[in-house]
């Protein structure tokens, strides 16, 4: 038998670098759009803030591998509504079938 053959940091920089080729985007930033908007009150407001960065903008940081699945951390900026932005990180898990679950929404709420 072989045994410590895996490379669980090898495998999450190639995850995290190549995410958009096996991740539907669009589907992915639709779930992130709607957490953030649930998950608007539980998010830090900084009032009279400059707001950087117009649009939206999403990144995956971390693709964990688990024992049924993955642990993601996506990163977003995105317009909430006229002249506000969240910008944070969300922690989301995807089981071994691609279907992803949200478990929490860190960030702040841009306001100017």
């Amino acid at each position: 038998m072989l045994t410590n053959i895996f490379k669980g940091d090898e495998f999450e920089k190639l995850l995290v670098a190549n995410w958009s080729k096996f991740l539907d985007t669009s589907k992915l930033l639709g779930f992130v759009l709607k957490k953030v908007q649930e998950n608007t009150n539980n998010l830090a407001i900084i009032s009279g803030s400059e707001i950087k960065t117009k649009g939206v903008k999403l990144t995956i940081s971390r693709f964990q591998f688990s024992p049924n699945g993955f642990n993601i951390w996506a990163e977003f900026i995105v317009p909430v509504a006229n002249n506000k932005i969240a910008d944070g990180t969300m922690e989301l898990f995807m089981n071994l079938e691609g279907n992803i679950n949200h478990r929490v929404t860190m960030g702040v709420l841009h306001c100017s």
